[in-house]
């Protein structure tokens, strides 16, 4: 499930959270660290949507941050 918003795939934090297991605490934590540019997120009242491309790079770049330590 997702959201579609200018013909595009969006993600809330809910759903992030729910496909990947995390905690809100955790996923607050790490969406601090890891930015997310501008016009890869959405705000439609109180929800913050994110691009599932924006969230595929995220996704890259905990892996990577994992493989590097």
């Amino acid at each position: 499930m997702y959201y579609l918003v200018n013909e595009k795939k969006y993600y809330d934090n809910y759903m992030i959270r729910q496909r990947f297991q995390l905690s809100k605490s955790v996923l607050q934590g790490l969406m601090k660290r890891y930015e997310f540019q501008n016009d890869e997120v959405v705000k439609i009242q109180n929800k913050k949507l994110y691009s599932i491309d924006a969230f595929v790079e995220f996704a890259n770049k905990l892996v990577n941050d994992v493989n590097e330590k």
